[in-house]
């Protein structure tokens, strides 16, 4: 999971955090990101481990920032994968309040959900 935003995808990053025209080749004009849009509602995190680790860095000051709540869905335990160093700790401090969501994608049905 070493990489920067450059290298995993500089179209992942804006889908999720914006540009500005100009910022790239591509950018023909101003773009609003999910998580921009996500202010005063909700913004639901598939899968957070799958980001890459500059990804879940730039996920954490909109977390402290607190301008929406927070919906995790996962497969996976989260708290082995920040000993192993692939799993930003900070990230993971915000994300253990947010409402998270175990599902069972074999059957597509929902097992459990809590909310802290």
């Amino acid at each position: 999971h070493r990489c920067s935003i450059d290298t995993c995808g500089r179209e992942f990053a804006s889908e999720l955090f914006g540009h500005v025209r100009g910022a790239f080749t591509g950018a023909d004009r101003d773009r609003i990101g999910i998580v921009k849009s996500a202010e005063g509602g909700t913004l639901v995190l598939d899968e957070p481990s799958e980001l890459p680790l500059a990804v879940q860095r730039e996920l954490v000051p909109p977390l402290e920032a607190r301008a929406f709540r927070t919906v995790v869905t996962t497969q996976k335990d989260l708290r082995p994968l920040v000993n192993e160093g692939v799993f930003r700790e900070s990230l993971y401090f915000h994300l253990a309040g947010a409402t998270s969501v175990s599902l069972l994608f074999a059957t597509g049905a929902m097992i459990s959900g809590r909310s802290s």
